[in-house]
Formats: C-alpha cells, structure tokens, sequence
C-alpha cells in the first residue's frame, strides 16, 4: 500500500508506503536532467504486520510528476517518465512496456501543477 496526500495551498506532500508497491517523484527541472526521489516502503503485510510508519513531508515545485505503482509494475519504470509527457500518456505507457503478464498491475501518475491562483 502506498498513500500520497498533496496540499496544494502549501505545495508539499505526505506519502508512505508499506509492503511491495513503488512510488517516484521526478523533479521538475527545465532545462536540466530530471532528479528522481523515490518513496521508502517499508516492509510489512497491511492488517498483519504492519511496521510504525511515518510519513514523509516533501516540498513540491511546478511541474513535478508522482508516479505509484504496484508490484505488478517492473520496476525501472519510474526512469521512462518524461517531464514535458501527460501523465496519462505516461501511465499507459508504463502499463505496456513494465506491467508484468502473470499479474495484476496498477500505475498511477499524476503532475502537480503548482500553488494555485
């Protein structure tokens, strides 16, 4: 299980995770080489054993792209996320090229487009 929870008036977010799922924020950086932060899961079965958990608070700029995905999702997915691509796109495109035959797989990707007006 991964959560994230974006407060957009105060562009940050709080996420966690626990167990096998995956979660990537790329940076947005115009002009520059994307940077990548990933989410720290923690190891756990939700409703058995699961671990203390904090979430973690990050800053969000414009632009930045989270994507989560389940463990029906290879990953190295979150390296093919493109800054200037729809997360839709993005999304479909992770499901085709890294989703796995054998299993159930979900990805969700989504922009933060900045503090609003």
């Amino acid at each position: 299980m991964a959560i994230a929870s974006i407060d957009a008036q105060q562009g940050q977010m709080a996420w966690l995770g626990v167990g096998n799922v995956h979660g990537s924020l790329v940076r947005s950086a115009p002009g520059k080489e994307p940077v990548l932060e990933s989410l720290l899961v923690r190891s756990g079965v939700v409703g058995h054993r699961i671990p203390p958990i904090v979430p973690l608070m990050i800053p969000l700029a414009a632009g930045d792209i989270l994507a989560i995905a389940t463990d029906g999702i290879r990953t190295g997915f979150e390296r093919m996320i493109l800054p200037e691509e729809r997360p839709e796109a993005a999304a479909a495109r992770i499901l085709e090229q890294h989703g796995s035959p054998s299993d159930d797989a979900l990805v969700v990707v989504v922009r933060y487009k900045g503090l609003p007006t």
